[in-house]
């Protein structure tokens, strides 16, 4: 009975020790938010792309990155850093009516208030972060300009619409410093040149590609800096993308724009196309759904509590009573919107579909001290990837929709596979020892 304590005392100090040591974090992060790059993009025989390659082979890699619907950047930029589905976070949209403010987004007023009004559901980790003493920049990224619950990052760099590859360069340049001479311990920098690329001129564009070797190119430089100041062991990188892109044609067009009444409607808010979001007046809900829920066989028309429940897009007062959603490829032309058109044309290419649609999965790779080597696993969903940066930094991370289990096969573990076989050997013997009443 001594040896059986002694045994059950041992296996209790060997558990707690697991849940001491797993998942050592304390190094600083840089994280790439590359807009629209779609999940094969890096695949393609096309792409030579050398600086992807290096960080693909001395790390881990997704087959893809699944998003939230709306599979567009906003809300998934917040899912991303906050760990939560759309519905929890309240940033539903790219663009949003708040029916119990009749507040829009983006705000016209330019007051703070008004901007962290939409923002204060959630709580990224940059804000986390410097609520726990570490040091945020974050350069052009969505939110960093806001007050969140009373706090922003170190340092934030606006958004600029010039999307010149020289100030890419400038911010991983500055970035790259902030974290070597210890001033910042998450950098966060965001591009959206191979979205633009994507929606001018469709997604197997060469002007896509062209781009995104350009993007490659100054990954390749950064690593090799990197190499250079002996840093490489220092510094995480993880790299992902909010959303894919496919297809889109003026051949494939709903328009709603005459059947629409909209003396009975107090808000619609245009997805550019891909889904439609519209508040009719309370008295009017059921005579619009009849209308629209018919009339073409390539939308789908939802009332919000039919909402599917597996895109987690129902329980927030910013989803509106009725969602129309385009079947890949197709577009909803709404009063006032039309199809998209820039300045090169008219657009080609789109997203914000179905999630589970692979053209609207994005991209994962990450390397670095935390990280293993070479390694690939099946999609994984975009609000995982929190928690790891959680990890890294060595914070709190708070309550999330993402799953650890998911993820933690990526990271470098300080003995928990040995950890969990030991247990279970001693595990054994304690039952041994117990039948044989030792």
């Amino acid at each position: 009975m001594v040896i059986l304590l002694y045994l059950q005392h041992l296996i209790i100090v060997v558990v707690a020790s697991s849940l001491a040591i797993s998942g050592v974090g304390g190094h600083k992060l840089m994280v790439f938010l590359l807009d629209g790059v779609r999940w094969d993009y890096l695949d393609r025989d096309s792409a030579n792309l050398p600086g992807f390659k290096r960080i693909r082979e001395r790390g881990v890699k997704s087959e893809s990155l699944v998003p939230e619907f709306p599979s567009v950047s906003y809300p998934n930029h917040y899912s991303l850093m906050t760990g939560l589905h759309c519905e929890s976070h309240g940033f539903v949209d790219n663009d949003m009516y708040d029916a119990d403010t009749e507040k829009y987004y983006p705000p016209t007023s330019g007051k703070e208030e008004d901007k962290s009004f939409w923002f204060e559901e959630g709580e990224p980790v940059w804000i986390t972060a410097t609520k726990e003493g570490k040091s945020s920049y974050m350069y052009n990224w969505v939110g960093g300009d806001v007050e969140i619950h009373g706090k922003r990052p170190d340092y934030f760099r606006p958004y600029s619409p010039v999307k010149k590859l020289k100030y890419f360069r400038r911010d991983i340049d500055q970035g790259l410093e902030s974290l070597v001479n210890g001033t910042a311990d998450l950098v966060g920098i965001y591009h959206e040149g191979i979205d633009d690329m994507g929606h001018r001129y469709g997604p197997d564009s060469t002007e896509v590609y062209d781009w995104l070797k350009n993007v490659d190119a100054e990954l390749d430089r950064l690593l090799t800096k990197m190499t250079d100041l002996g840093v490489e062991n220092d510094i995480n990188i993880m790299i992902f993308s909010d959303h894919g892109m496919t297809d889109v044609s003026l051949t494939r067009v709903i328009n709603i724009t005459s059947l629409l009444p909209m003396d009975k409607i107090d808000a619609v808010i245009n997805g550019y196309g891909s889904r439609i979001s519209i508040w009719p007046k309370e008295e009017s809900r059921r005579e619009i759904y009849k209308l629209l829920k018919n009339y073409d066989r390539h939308m789908t028309v939802y009332l919000k509590e039919d909402i599917p429940s597996r895109w987690y897009y129902t329980n927030n007062s910013r989803i509106a009573p009725l969602l129309l959603v385009a079947d890949l490829g197709w577009y909803i032309d709404t009063p006032g919107f039309g199809f998209y058109e820039y300045d090169t044309g008219i657009m080609k290419g789109e997203h914000g579909f179905d999630p589970e649609l692979k053209d609207m999965h994005g991209m994962f790779l990450a390397m670095g001290p935390n990280f293993v080597e070479n390694y690939e696993s099946e999609s994984i969903r975009n609000i995982d990837l929190y928690q790891m940066m959680c990890k890294i930094l060595d914070i709190e991370a708070l309550p999330n929709n993402g799953t650890w289990f998911n993820v933690e096969h990526f990271f470098l573990s300080s003995g928990n596979t040995c950890t969990i076989s030991l247990t279970t050997i001693l595990l054994g013997l304690a039952t041994l020892l117990s039948i044989y009443n030792y």
